[in-house]
Formats: C-alpha cells, sequence, structure tokens
C-alpha cells in the first residue's frame, strides 16, 4: 500500500475521524500546501485500526431512467419499428392496383 502524509493544523487533546472511499467524490483541493510550512516540533501520530462506518447510508441513485434501464429503449424502438412495419404492411394491402 501506498503511504500518505495528512498535514493540518490539530487542537490539543482532540480526536479526528478520517472517512475515505467514497468513489463519486473528486479529490479535494486545499490552499494547505501552498501556506504549509513544515515545523521542526509537529507532532507525529499514527491511525489506529480501521473500522466500518455503522452509520453510512450509500449514496442514492442519480442516473436519469433510461441510464437505469438501458434495455428499454432497445424494446421500444424495437415496438416502434414492429408497429411501423405493420402499418406499412397493412397499407400495402388495402392498395388495389390500378385497372388495366
Amino acid at each position: 500500500m501506498l503511504e500518505r502524509s495528512l498535514c493540518f493544523d490539530a487542537e490539543a487533546n482532540s480526536s479526528y475521524v478520517l472517512f475515505y472511499g467514497d468513489p463519486a467524490l473528486s479529490s479535494p483541493s486545499y490552499d494547505y500546501a501552498k501556506l504549509f510550512t513544515p515545523q521542526a516540533n509537529a507532532t507525529q501520530v499514527s491511525a489506529g485500526p480501521e473500522q466500518l462506518n455503522a452509520a453510512y447510508q450509500p449514496r442514492p441513485d442519480t442516473r436519469p431512467f433510461t441510464e437505469k434501464h438501458p434495455a428499454l429503449l432497445w424494446v421500444a424502438l424495437a415496438a416502434v419499428i414492429s408497429l411501423l412495419g405493420l402499418i406499412a404492411l397493412r397499407s400495402m394491402k388495402a392498395v388495389k392496383p390500378p385497372p388495366a
């Protein structure tokens, strides 16, 4: 696994929780990288064991209906083509040939 460092201004005697793994979110962009100045007396800590979030709720699916059900578009297209073909066949039978 790739080792990563997380630098932030922490308050003394505070507890922090790190949530990660949401594929719908993009990477954050902070000014902290520009403003960061390393300190010789910075405290280094390590994260505790990974735990599952019991309050986790998956995001609702916000895709359009047609993207959720792509086969429906093809079924509707096939139905329309079949209906137009049926109308064309019936109209061909209804037309009488001109008298000779």
